[in-house]
């Protein structure tokens, strides 16, 4: 399942929402103040039967003291940046329209993420202090009106960005260079192939793709060659992740009615065992550097939360 599905059904509830604090940081362990001028939101209350997106996709800062995520704490969903337990939150992106999917850059520098606010998703980056706010992708060249770039990720090495973009008709996983250029197409399926996460070394990118018919997670070369689905079959999965080490693999699967997290070997020597308990929904994990740690979201508190 794709994550960004289950937003149509929550949307009507985040409208809604009020500026909320964060409760707390999420862990599987495996071994400045907000701008004056920023508008106060009046309090309201969400349906209870629609679990609120307030703090979701997580990505750690190269050092493991921090974690970037989205929060939507008014009208619209913005970049935040905190400590790794959960204190010192400050908001990164100002702006009316939506900013998701930040990822951090291997040197600590530069955060990219997603934005719809010139109408369609393109991909921004922006330095960890709020400023040089920059667009990479563009409508007319990457992305036109009807297009979008998403869900973008960096390279181990800081020099390239893989993405999901439906610009060539259906969604494909691409890769440009940090500095917007040199954009190259690495799927070609009739399915939707999306959610790029790459291998420690550098070497593959991991993807979610619908292409058989249910969702399934893939591997490539980073060039595009060599694709061939990690393990397929009803259930769907998605979200791949590799440890630090490259030796094991978290995914996000609805092969027991709610999606929760999962973690296998990954040269798929033994099958998934679940990593968070039955009864809530998981999704979108995110590795600490040292691979000790493991940020996610979750609904177990009755609403989405890192």
């Amino acid at each position: 399942m794709h994550a960004d599905a289950l937003r149509p059904f929550v949307r009507a509830a985040l409208r809604r929402l009020s500026t909320a604090p964060l409760a707390g940081v999420m862990m599987a362990a495996t071994a400045p103040a907000a701008p004056a001028q920023a508008p106060a939101q009046a309090p309201a209350q969400a349906p209870a039967q629609a679990p609120r997106f307030l703090n979701i996709n997580p990505s750690w800062s190269p050092d493991g003291r921090q974690l970037v995520f989205e929060s939507q704490r008014g009208e619209h969903v913005s970049i935040h940046v905190m400590n790794a337990d959960g204190t010192g939150v400050r908001r990164l992106t100002w702006n009316r329209a939506d900013d998701t999917h930040p990822s951090w850059s291997p040197d600590g520098r530069t955060i990219v993420f997603d934005s719809d606010r010139d109408g369609t998703w393109n991909l921004y980056t922006i330095s960890p202090d709020g400023t040089n706010e920059r667009r990479l992708t563009h409508r007319g060249g990457l992305a036109s009106s009807s297009t979008f770039a998403r869900h973008p990720a960096w390279s181990p090495d800081g020099r390239s960005i893989a993405f999901d973009s439906d610009r060539d008709g259906d969604e494909e996983v691409y890769v440009i260079n940090a500095d917007g250029s040199g954009e190259r197409r690495l799927t070609t399926s009739k399915g939707r192939d999306g959610h790029p996460a790459w291998s420690p070394d550098g070497r593959r990118v991991i993807f979610g793709s619908n292409r058989n018919g249910t969702g399934d997670l893939w591997s490539m070369n980073a060039d595009g060659s060599d694709q061939r689905a990690l393990f397929a079959g009803p259930d769907n999965d998605a979200g791949g992740e590799l440890t630090p080490d490259g030796r094991e693999l978290v995914f996000f699967s609805e092969r027991e009615q709610k999606a929760r997290l999962f973690i296998m070997p990954a040269d798929g020597s033994a099958p998934p065992r679940p990593l968070t308990p039955e009864g809530s929904t998981s999704f979108e994990s995110a590795w600490s550097p040292d691979g000790r740690r493991l940020a996610f979201y979750s609904d177990r508190t009755g609403q989405f939360e890192l």
